[in-house]
């Protein structure tokens, strides 16, 4: 058993058979016992579960409730860690490769042309026709589970078809992101991250100012053109809007879709 000194206002509530008064102390204090825990008593399953999205029923949740009885029966733990619903799969195999990365040579092709108006300072923008911007190859490959006809996709070509240079791209969490991104696979030929509706403004507009401090500082290769891109959608800018109007306020060298 094992003996813990507690003081208590009004020791009468803690007069029963499971404390007794502390041998020469105030009557103020008691002493309860419990019974005395042997070292690693307890005993713990770690399971993981729900990869890839996979759904939890109620037989899974009976498995595990099996194991811990089973356990408790044993006195120890046979696999303390466990994947639950996942297959190992094969050592040393991976995803097939999926298309190579595109090189900013490839889509600068001048789709696009600027000009500033010395006057009033206002940009000029001319573009080449459609037809001929199905020249420029798509920085999102073909076979991604879009719906037919959805329209995501023909404006996100449109816009990657006059970006030149290198393009960093964030997605916050919505069709075009899943779509394009079923594990462990990707559509995406070009830096590519992934973010919740909250914050994505954030994350980029800190990827953005690290990318440039790094540069300062000769820790990365300088990018003669170099775009970040962050597409959003009703969410990420309706939980999103605090970052997306923080990150407008302050300046950061990005664009918000």
């Amino acid at each position: 058993m094992l003996a813990v000194d507690v003081p208590v206002l009004n020791p009468a509530p803690f007069t029963g058979g499971r404390v007794r008064p502390v041998a020469g102390a105030p009557p103020e204090r008691v002493v309860f016992l419990f019974p005395r825990l042997a070292p690693n008593a307890f005993k713990v399953l770690s399971r993981i579960y729900g990869l890839g999205g996979k759904d939890f029923y109620a037989a899974d949740a009976e498995q595990f409730f099996e194991q811990a009885i089973a356990a408790a029966k044993l006195g120890y733990v046979t696999e303390a860690f466990a994947y639950h619903g996942a297959t190992p799969g094969k050592p040393g195999s991976s995803p097939r490769p999926g298309l190579p990365p595109i090189t900013a040579a490839e889509v600068s092709l001048g789709m696009a042309q600027v000009h500033r108006d010395e006057t009033t300072g206002r940009l000029k923008v001319e573009l080449q026709p459609l037809w001929k911007m199905t020249e420029v190859p798509n920085r999102i490959g073909p076979g991604h589970g879009a719906c037919p006809g959805c329209g995501a996709f023909p404006t996100l070509h449109q816009i990657y078809n006059v970006l030149e240079g290198d393009v960093v791209v964030l997605f916050q969490t919505g069709c075009a992101m899943v779509v394009t991104t079923g594990y462990p696979a990707t559509a995406h030929r070009i830096n590519y991250v992934h973010n919740l509706f909250q914050n994505g403004a954030a994350t980029l507009s800190g990827l953005v100012e690290m990318y440039h401090e790094r540069v300062r500082r000769g820790e990365l290769p300088a990018s003669k053109d170099i775009t970040f891109v962050m597409i959003s959608g009703d969410g990420g800018m309706d939980i999103g809007m605090g970052p997306a109007i923080g990150a407008a306020n302050r300046n950061h060298r990005m664009m918000i879709l």
